[in-house]
């Protein structure tokens, strides 16, 4: 998959009015250039451009509902591709709103980062990262924002990828010179995660042009040596630029590599988050499920040689393993999530394994994994189950664990027996996805 991105690098107008001409130009251009997405400089609305008295800023504020912004969501669906708008938003914020093709709103963010020593000490900084599937012509991309200042904080561009994050739209004014666009390329190359970039062009006071997009992927495992991350770097002068990303390239190379939060240490990192569900063993890491797997979990949830013996497995389609993750990721969320879905890390992302609390009896609980035929009769069933079980036991306060499996599922129930459960009931009424017939089932248990 292929995604085109148009970096509209353009000087800003006199007047409102005339920044919406422009911009509605712009994009029109975008499109016939071929882009899936137009992504505008920050604040374009008013060009950066604002008295430092609220009440007269106050002034060109515009909200979601307002003309100028409506008038971007309208022409994303008339021209089928996604825009990237960004003004001076109610309660003076500087935003951006993501449009879809369909001229849907993705989501709104506002600058969390906000450069209070300057200009921007007068508007009110945003609370939160957003991240949301942005349907394009060639598939589902998923996508974030941070904007210019944001850059140089990295909690920014890894709550974005934390989140699922594929691809970062940057909106940006200040000068891209080599400092700011080394902590561009280092957002990228520390969270495998690529990241658009679009600045106002020379002319436009203290801006440079130079708008970029970085990719994400440092190194091919089939090519020698290192690559430039950055694909794209836009000239100084004002126009409309575009850059193509290779999606296809950029998850392949998510899924096996070192970077990202592949081999986080939460556990150590007390003064920067509260994250206590990272566990650790000697070959694995095992962290909560999120978006960012979701290429490597349909890969094996939905071969039939690897889930046939799995009840619910294996999945129809991509997007019902889309479904699975988003409805596991909500469950971490909850104050008591009633299961833990985990994902497996060793060569990347290798596997799952889950924990559902018994909800009457919460010192009980059924564990469950699989893990890509790739990796099978490495031991890594048992390690990661043993692993979970020493977490569960010390952090959730479960002494006892259940496990089922088909009564042919031997890989399976050799894993159970290898950690110590012992096999207490088989019975029938098992019906597995894959076959018709009603199957036998295995239960096993292991009791502290």
């Amino acid at each position: 998959m292929k995604l085109k991105i148009a970096f509209l690098q353009l000087l800003a107008e006199e007047t409102m009015e005339k920044q919406l001409t422009k911009g509605i130009d712009a994009c029109r251009k975008a499109k016939a250039q071929g882009a899936d997405i137009a992504l505008f400089p920050e604040m374009w609305s008013c060009g950066y451009n604002f008295p430092l008295n609220k009440e007269e800023a106050c002034k060109l504020c515009v909200s979601l509902e307002s003309d100028f912004v409506r008038k971007f969501a309208e022409l994303s669906a008339e021209l089928n591709m996604a825009i990237a708008i960004t003004f001076l938003g109610e309660g003076l914020t500087n935003s951006v709103a993501l449009f879809d093709r369909h001229g849907e709103l993705i989501y709104h963010y506002s600058k969390v980062h906000t450069c209070d020593f300057a200009e921007e000490k007068i508007l009110k900084a945003g609370e939160d990262f957003y991240v949301a599937d942005l349907d394009t012509e060639g598939g589902v991309v998923r996508v974030g924002s941070m904007i210019c200042f944001d850059r140089e904080f990295p909690e920014s561009a890894r709550i974005l990828t934390l989140k699922g994050a594929e691809l970062i739209l940057a909106p940006n004014a200040c000068p891209m010179e080599i400092n700011r666009l080394s902590a561009l390329r280092t957002r990228a190359y520390e969270n495998s995660v690529a990241v658009a970039t679009c600045n106002y062009p020379e002319g436009q006071p203290d801006c440079n042009g130079h708008s970029t997009l970085f990719d994400g992927v440092a190194w091919l495992r089939d090519e020698p040596g290192v690559r430039d991350m950055c694909v794209f770097n836009a000239p100084g002068e004002e126009g409309i630029y575009e850059a193509e990303l290779d999606m296809d390239l950029l998850r392949k190379y998510r899924a096996g590599e070192a970077t990202g939060d592949t081999y986080r240490r939460p556990d150590a990192y007390s003064v920067l988050t509260s994250d206590k569900n990272y566990i650790e063993t000697e070959r694995l890491f095992i962290v909560p499920m999120r978006m960012k797997y979701l290429w490597s979990t349909h890969e094996y949830a939905s071969d039939p040689e690897n889930t046939k013996y799995m009840v619910n497995l294996p999945n129809d389609s991509f997007e019902e393993t889309r479904g699975f993750i988003r409805y596991a990721e909500e469950e971490w969320k909850k104050a008591d999530p009633q299961f833990f879905e985990y994902a497996i890390l060793m060569d990347g992302h290798v596997g799952g394994i889950s924990i559902y609390p018994d909800q009457e009896d919460k010192t009980k609980a059924e564990l469950g994994w699989t893990v890509n035929k790739k990796y099978w009769r490495q031991g890594i069933c048992s390690e990661a189950a043993l692993g979970i079980i020493k977490h569960a036991r010390e952090k959730l306060g479960i002494k006892t664990f259940i496990a089922h499996c088909d009564s042919e599922n031997v890989a399976s129930y050799k894993v159970m027996e290898k950690i110590g459960m012992t096999k207490i009931d088989e019975y029938g009424g098992r019906y597995n996805k894959q076959s018709p017939e009603e199957r036998r089932e295995c239960l096993y248990e292991l009791k502290f």
